[in-house]
């Protein structure tokens, strides 16, 4: 999951005090979602919808009967097809992909990522997926999936039309074999005009000089960064393209996501710029103060703003 987590959003949680999402709810796709949804989407209560993508029976049989998200154990690709799976030794380290054994092997965790077993899965798209089963336009997702992420985003072209934002691993390093790395993936979602807003490296060591403080299947204090989870959202002020994603509602969504992934710049230039384009209703300032971080609470935007004009700046 993605580190900078805003733990007391107070924006969100006055919209959701006010029931604003209860008829368009937020609607947020956890592809790979072994492990269940993160804590900090239960800001949202009853007012988001959960869909879950689990392809292994073992993990889905945990998520399934989960209260409020409904799960399918299936495994999302570029198109309907079969596929082999590489079940390793540590379960979540398992993938569509063939671990590079050659560069694996000079890392302490290779032993976890070593093949157990071969499978057989079947993929369909996201796009077949959502026209089949009547689903609702996805807000968000997270997408960890041990490198089919790439191939999971081109059989979601209509899907992505309408995505906010989405939470994603991404390999600096192919341990798989012909497995996407960064630049395939951000140079296919910067065509679907999504940007990047943060990105959490993840480092392993080699069997040269292993991680004492942690068990070696987990990221090292030190070593080569082997993946990354990013997060990538749309830019609805300097990107026309995204003239299909602007409205009241999902400019609100969209500011609640910037402000729980802590970016509350970007949230309140959107809050700003709506207000201007008389997208949303004006509010009291107080509302958009709420937007300021947890460390300058009680100070106003404008305060904000006055205390840093007279910060002395380097001068041009």
């Amino acid at each position: 999951m993605l580190k900078n987590i805003n733990k007391n959003p107070k924006f969100t949680k006055l919209l959701i005090s006010k029931n604003i999402f209860k008829k368009n709810p937020l609607v947020v796709a956890d592809v790979g979602a072994a492990s269940g949804f993160e804590k900090h989407w239960d800001v949202f209560k009853d007012q988001m919808i959960r869909v879950g993508f689990e392809p292994n029976e073992e993990s889905f049989k945990k998520l399934k009967n989960t209260k409020n998200c409904q799960y399918y154990n299936i495994a999302l690709g570029k198109e309907a097809k079969k596929a082999p799976f590489y079940v390793t030794k540590f379960r979540y380290a398992s993938s569509a992909f063939k671990v590079n054994e050659a560069f694996m092997s000079r890392f302490s965790n290779f032993p976890y990522h070593q093949t157990k077993s071969v499978e057989t899965i079947e993929t369909v798209s996201l796009d077949t997926f959502c026209e089949n089963n009547v689903m609702p336009q996805i807000d968000f997702m997270k997408m960890d999936t041990e490198g089919t992420e790439l191939e999971i985003l081109q059989g979601a072209k209509n899907m992505l039309k309408g995505v906010l934002g989405l939470d994603i691993e991404i390999a600096f390093q192919q341990y798989h074999a012909d497995r996407p790395v960064f630049r395939d993936v951000d140079t296919y979602l910067h065509k679907h005009n999504f940007s990047i807003y943060d990105l959490d490296c993840y480092r392993h060591a080699r069997k040269s000089l292993p991680n004492l403080k942690k068990a070696i299947v987990y990221p090292s204090d030190h070593g080569q960064i082997l993946w990354a989870q990013g997060l990538y959202m749309k830019d609805m002020i300097g990107n026309r393209n995204n003239a299909n994603i602007v409205s009241k509602g999902r400019i609100l969504k969209a500011i609640c996501l910037f402000e729980l992934f802590c970016h509350p710049d970007s949230a309140i230039e959107l809050f700003q710029w709506a207000l201007k384009h008389h997208i949303i209703e004006f509010v009291d300032d107080a509302v958009i103060d709420l937007l300021i971080p947890d460390e300058y609470s009680g100070m106003s935007l404008q305060e904000y703003m006055q205390r840093f004009s007279k910060v002395k700046q380097f001068k041009v």
